[in-house]
């Protein structure tokens, strides 16, 4: 009932809670991929294996997982690794 859509590109819509502004997921429908933020299903055991899009982070991250630079080939991307 609350949820509602961004689209600042053709490249991706961020979905959105209008209650309170929580972002919930993203649609990149150029590559059939959808990101769901893992902290909006509480009961997911979650256990992170990549960061992607690496090459634009504004936190490091140091924690011993593969860096990509932006999405895996696979996805459409370099799939070009990052040194930690």
């Amino acid at each position: 009932e609350h949820l509602a859509t961004y689209r600042k590109t053709a490249l991706s819509e961020r979905q959105y809670c209008r209650k309170c502004g929580g972002h919930l997921m993203t649609s990149h429908p150029t590559i059939g991929l959808v990101d769901v933020f893992a902290a909006t299903i509480p009961t997911l055991e979650f256990a992170p294996g990549v960061h992607v899009n690496y090459a634009e982070t504004v936190l490091p991250m140091r924690d011993g997982l593969p860096k990509l630079k932006d999405f895996p080939a696979g996805l459409g991307g370099s799939g070009e690794s990052i040194a930690e």
